[in-house]
Formats: C-alpha cells, structure tokens, sequence
C-alpha cells in the first residue's frame, strides 16, 4: 500500500504535525525494496513490481524520486507524466514556504521548527533526499527538546536507508548516540537501537543485528 500523502495546510500554533505513524513510515522503505528488487535480473521485467513502484509514485507525485528510479533502472522518461508530478511539487512547496515565512514572522520558534518539519516530510516523502536533509538541519536549528533533536536525526537515518546513503546513517548514529548520552526515554533508545539494527543488515552485520534486536525486546515500543 503507498504512503498516505502529507498534504500542505495553513499553519495554526494549535495544530500538530502528521500523524506520528505517518511520519515513522516516511519515507517509505517497502518502495526502496521495490526498486532493489527491480534492479535484480531476476526481477527487472516483473511488471506487477513495476506497477506497485509506478503506483506509489505518481500516488503521491514522487518526481525527485521518480527521476531517480528512471536513471537507475534505465527506464523512459514519461515526460508528460514528470512534469504534471513537477508543477504539483512546486505548488505544495510554495504553499510551505509560506507556512515557514509566517511562522519564523509571526509565531514561536516551536511553530517556525513545526513548519519546517512539515516541508522536509512532504520533500521525504516525494524522494527528494537533499533538500530533505537540508531542511531538516534548518528545523533542527530551532528545535530545543532532546526527543524532537533525536526524531530528526531518526529521519535523516531512514533517508539514508531509502537511498542507501551509508555515510548519512552513520554520521547520525553517531550524533544520535552523543544525543543519548544526555539522556533519553526508552522510546528514543529503542528507536535508535532499531535504526543501528537496521543499518547491521545493511552492512550484512547479521550477528550485531541480531543481538540488537533482542536486546530491545524487552523494552520495545517503537515501530
């Protein structure tokens, strides 16, 4: 099933980000796995993944991502298809940039830090992975509360999982782990422990994987 889409809407102080299970799932790594898959002999003429990938992409106007996933699996370009996913993206931006001017004008640092946490979830979400990363940084900036610093370093890892970027998971882990030596609530070390995890299997670290795994069993609450 494709990611719901996160949608712009005006910015009130009152209101709260998306959903947080929306926000854990983004961006969405089953895609990732898709076009892995695609990318295998075995798969690469699978139409049913093909059509699961292209679903999920022009569901939710993935252009960034879209431009990329051609590149890689030397695709064609739909070019009508690019830019109608284009002027859609730039229109939702714009419609960000204005929550973000008002609010870092107008309102508390809370909401400045809210509204550009919105754009990087709805740039995370289309698959573009720099202006993601940079928006972020611009939301960290603002953000004061250890578990929302610890949220945004959880997001560039799972940026870096989607793009496979090992540099990028392993300079937040290492932030996230100096992060939590300030101290941290279970949720927050659970969720780090899952994103360490994750990045074993990625390096084929199963033995290190495993461990971490299990180690947080007991504790477990974050998906």
């Amino acid at each position: 099933m494709p990611a719901q889409k996160i949608k712009p809407t005006k910015l009130r102080s009152e209101e709260k980000l998306a959903n947080v299970d929306d926000v854990l799932k983004n961006p969405d790594l089953e895609l990732a796995q898709l076009k892995f898959q695609l990318s295998l002999p075995e798969y690469s003429k699978d139409q049913a993944k093909k059509s699961q990938l292209l679903n999920s992409i022009t569901t939710n106007d993935m252009a960034p991502y879209y431009q990329k996933v051609c590149g890689d699996l030397r695709w064609t370009v739909n070019d009508n298809l690019l830019k109608a996913m284009q002027e859609r993206n730039e229109k939702a931006l714009e419609a960000f940039d204005e929550e973000i001017e008002y609010a870092v004008n107008n309102l508390s640092v809370i909401d400045a830090k809210e509204a550009f946490l919105n754009k990087a979830n709805y740039l995370s979400q289309i698959g573009d992975k720099d202006a993601t990363i940079q928006t972020l940084r611009q939301a960290y900036d603002k953000t004061v509360a250890l578990g929302y610093k610890l949220d945004n370093l959880f997001h560039c890892i799972r940026i870096g999982l989607f793009f496979m970027d090992l540099n990028l998971i392993q300079t937040n882990l290492q932030r996230s782990e100096e992060l939590l030596e300030l101290g941290a609530d279970w949720h927050s070390r659970n969720c780090y422990k899952m994103c360490k995890a994750l990045y074993s299997l990625t390096v084929r670290d199963f033995t290190t994987a495993t461990a971490i795994f299990v180690s947080a069993i007991s504790t477990f609450i974050c998906t």
